[in-house]
This record gives C-alpha cells, structure tokens and sequence, in this order.
C-alpha cells in the first residue's frame, strides 16, 4: 500500500498528489494561532471558518503568491505591536493579492481586531462584520478601494471602528 494513497484509489490523486508544506496557507484554516516572527505563504483562498478565532502574533507576516483572498467567516485577532507588526501582502514577484474579507457569519458574537497591521498591494478589504476595530494600521496600494464597509445594521454598538489608521495609494 502506497502511504501517499491510503484508499489505493490513484485516480482522485490526480498525476502528482499535492503536498502542503509547514507554513502554507490554504483553504479552510485549522491553526488557532499565527506565531510570532514567521513568515506564512498563502497558495491559494484562505478561510476562518464561523464559530473559529485565529490569532496572529506581533511580527508575522502572510504573503499571497497570487490573487487569492484571506476570508474571515469567524473572528480574527491580528494583534502586531509598534515595533512588530502584523504584515499581510503580496509575495516577491506578485503585484497584488485578492485581499481581506471579513463577514458577518461570526457566531462568537466578538469583533475583529486588527492592532499595527499593514495590508498592501491588494485587491480590496470588505467588511461586513459589525463592532470590527481597526487601531493602528496602515493600507497601502490597495487596488479598488481602501475599504469598503457594510454592516446592514444602524445599531451603534455595531459601527466599525478604524482608529489611528492610513490609507495610501488606495482606489
């Protein structure tokens, strides 16, 4: 039995099975936490998924090869540090990456935080997610539009927070 097919089953491997190697970001995130100092590769759509919080730590940093987006169907915590920020963008030789989304299917009921974030060379940043705060960070080049935000709700307890933030370069 081949370790690679475990069903023995080559035909829903296609000619070369794909491998995702430590570090690689892809489709349904299950890590709980992006640690601090490493460096992370999206290689295609990322998802967190609802009911999830993924926390990333001062200093990392989350490079897209391509147009790919980084969606946020629970929570997110991007906590970076003045001296550490928290960098998501495009990988070297990539002019932009698809961008953030961050829904309003969060079923913890808590917002996303995004603390010393920079987000560059993107697509777009929509976020429909009410009570999100933004403090402290920086969007550089992004490609439609800075951000776009829609949280059907007139509630105040759900306005978007953006604090302290720079907008550079965006549509």
């Amino acid at each position: 039995m081949d370790l690679d097919d475990l069903d023995n089953t080559r035909a829903d491997m296609g000619s070369n099975p794909y491998v995702q190697v430590a570090g690689e970001l892809r489709g349904l995130l299950t890590y709980d936490t992006l640690r601090s100092g490493t460096l992370y590769r999206m290689s295609c759509d990322c998802r967190v998924d609802s009911g999830r919080t993924l926390y990333i730590e001062p200093g990392t940093q989350i490079e897209a090869t391509g147009m790919y987006s980084f969606t946020v169907n629970g929570r997110i915590q991007a906590e970076g540090a003045e001296g550490a920020r928290v960098h998501f963008m495009a990988a070297v030789g990539t002019d932009r990456w698809g961008g953030l989304v961050v829904t309003n299917f969060d079923t913890l009921g808590e917002p996303t935080l995004k603390t010393y974030t920079d987000v560059s060379d993107y697509q777009k940043l929509d976020v429909e997610k009410p009570a999100s705060r933004f403090n402290h960070c920086t969007f550089t080049n992004g490609f439609q539009y800075g951000m776009k935000v829609n949280t059907l709700s007139l509630d105040a307890a759900d306005t978007v927070s953006i604090q302290s933030c720079v907008f550079t370069t965006c549509g």
